[in-house]
């Protein structure tokens, strides 16, 4: 990210930048020895003149992940990855000290993501950063540090395109139906598997024409039952479904809500 250098816009009053701390601690960890904090600095300032923010809040994961570490397989590719000793301490040094800050707000019984979007509900007028793509069902007004602008996504169903202008088709959108596209590729970063065989085109295609979950939701489940068959896709389909939710509610279990719609 490159610290922005033009004169910046004056701040909207009373706008909050709700930050996903997690995320810049690994980035600024990465600095040069001895320039690590003010790497950190200066990637808030930057997001924060883009948001055209009054404040800044820094989420940060310090504990529990709301259950997800739970399920088997959630982030098993990080597990397995041969530990960077080094790395995870500056990264840890990193996350105490944003703690610290007065704009620091640990989470120690849920991920910073479940934070952003309770924060988010409780505020229509604020905006978040995060390079995380779960975020993207989160609605209110989002900021994209590659282009500096600000997309302003509905809470509920949105929608999503499918973008084929690179080697890799990639689905893009915003709202619920990001979830329920995420369902069906699953998210190799936090080992969510989805359903086999299934990629950005094909769960593009199954959902074309959605409008709404209560449509999405017997289209997700007859490609798992079609994919694990028997009852073995309930299971799968809970187990992703409680990972990749981002709880706007704290402590809200998708899965209550989804045993609700079981088509034999």
């Amino acid at each position: 990210m490159k610290l922005n250098l033009n004169s910046p816009e004056p701040p909207v009053p009373n706008r909050v930048l709700h930050i996903d701390a997690d995320i810049l601690a690994y980035q600024s960890a990465c600095a040069e020895e001895g320039c690590k904090q003010m790497d950190l600095y200066s990637r808030i300032l930057n997001l924060k003149e883009l948001a055209r923010a009054s404040y800044v809040k820094l989420h940060l994961t310090m504990g529990h992940k709301g259950g997800r570490e739970l399920i088997e397989g959630y982030q098993a590719k990080r597990k397995s990855a041969k530990p960077n000793l080094e790395m995870i301490e500056n990264v840890q040094r990193l996350k105490v000290h944003m703690c610290t800050l007065p704009q620091g707000m640990p989470h120690y019984d849920q991920e910073a993501d479940d934070g952003i979007a309770q924060e988010m509900v409780r505020d229509k007028y604020a905006v978040l950063w995060s390079q995380d793509k779960d975020l993207r069902m989160v609605g209110g007004m989002h900021l994209d540090d590659k282009t500096g602008q600000i997309v302003e996504s509905t809470w509920g169903y949105g929608s999503c395109r499918l973008d084929e202008s690179t080697s890799a088709p990639k689905v893009i959108g915003y709202g619920e139906s990001f979830f329920w596209h995420q369902m069906l590729m699953g998210d190799a970063v936090d080992g969510v598997k989805g359903v086999p065989r299934v990629g950005a085109v094909r769960a593009y295609d199954i959902l074309h024409g959605c409008v709404e979950d209560t449509q999405a939701i017997p289209k997700v489940i007859d490609a798992y039952k079609k994919a694990f068959g028997g009852d073995a896709w309930r299971k799968h389909f809970l187990d992703n479904a409680y990972m990749l939710w981002i709880r706007s509610v704290k402590g809200q279990d998708i899965r209550k809500f989804l045993t609700k719609y079981y088509y034999e």
